[in-house]
């Protein structure tokens, strides 16, 4: 799972970093360049 993330968000430009460590938890950031096209359309709610 995390490959794939990482792969499509480096395909977009982007990136994304996992950092954890015994005791302190996991923090994941997810980045991605502003200007992208949507990728699909968005459902109303």
């Amino acid at each position: 799972m995390a490959s794939s993330i990482r792969g499509r968000l480096r395909d977009l430009g982007g990136e994304a970093t996992w950092t954890s460590a015994p005791g302190t938890g996991c923090t994941v950031v997810l980045t991605a360049p502003k200007d992208l096209e949507p990728l699909a359309p968005r459902r109303s709610a």
